[in-house]
């Protein structure tokens, strides 16, 4: 995928993809980091191994192999430490009420990301110039099979990988075709149990919570809001309309009886009640 879409396209794919599917998408990003970091790991330590034993009968090759694993391995290993670093970042979006879409978002406009996707760049160009180089190796698979067949299972291994994380990707994130579970309406009486609050622009500072998701429409100061369980809020008409058909937010998809609000503090109710 990495080698096929640009960067925006990239991008907006696995932002899109973690807004439909935000349990899907880090489930599929954590294996893809994982296996990448593992294979490549293995493929690394048995170049080295190789190359310090067979090193001297590289130059029976008509193409250097021997240079090309060598500096293979050592763009495998420069992505496995990129890889780890996502990975220990990876855990603020496990969190409860964490934002998968916004998390991916902000971490694709780093540097870092930008430098992983130049680097992932050079090591498929790489792959490609060392095959067209073990075609051309003339009697090196006689004289040094040894060689010979290191370039072939590190070219492989890149397209096993591949094929790998695709299935991945199929049973983690690809739309089913199985028909969508029933919606489940919210009764009533949950509706009215949940915490209407005012909006107010002087005390907001996110801009992300200034509109409702729900008709797209800016909050307007005094404006009845409806909040639920896990924190996001809508317009109070617009909320309940929604809970009238589905007892799940329109953004997190978190059923609003899933968690039960902590009792408010004397001071909050009399606000409330006032």
């Amino acid at each position: 995928m990495a080698s096929v879409l640009s960067n925006d396209q990239h991008a907006d794919f696995l932002v899109g993809m973690a807004q439909q599917n935000p349990v899907g998408t880090l489930r599929f990003v954590k294996f893809a980091m994982w296996t990448g970091s593992i294979s490549s790991a293995a493929v690394s330590a048995v170049t080295v191994f190789v190359l310090t034993f067979y090193w001297d009968c590289c130059t029976t090759c008509e193409r250097p192999l021997g240079w090309w694993l060598l500096i293979h391995a050592a763009l495998q290993t420069c992505m496995i430490a990129m890889r780890l670093c996502f990975l220990c970042t990876l855990r603020t979006a496990e969190g409860p009420g964490a934002h998968v879409d916004s998390y991916i978002e902000s971490h694709i406009a780093t540097p870092v990301w930008h430098f992983q996707k130049m680097m992932a760049l050079a090591t498929y160009a790489w792959m490609m110039l060392g095959a067209i180089w073990l075609v051309n190796s003339g009697v090196c698979s006689r004289e040094c099979p040894a060689l010979y067949r290191m370039t072939m299972v590190s070219i492989l291994h890149t397209g096993f990988r591949v094929a790998l994380v695709h299935k991945c990707f199929t049973a983690s994130c690809a739309p089913s075709d199985e028909e969508p579970a029933p919606l489940t309406a919210a009764l009533p009486e949950q509706i009215l149990a949940l915490r209407a609050i005012r909006f107010s622009s002087q005390t907001t500072t996110d801009p992300d919570h200034t509109s409702c998701a729900i008709c797209f429409a800016d909050y307007a100061d005094a404006e009845l809001l409806r909040q639920l369980p896990c924190g996001h809020h809508f317009h109070q008409k617009c909320a309940d309309k929604w809970l009238e058909r589905n007892k799940r937010c329109p953004l997190c998809m978190s059923p609003i009886d899933a968690v039960k609000y902590k009792p408010l503090c004397k001071c909050c109710s009399r606000r409330k009640q006032a």
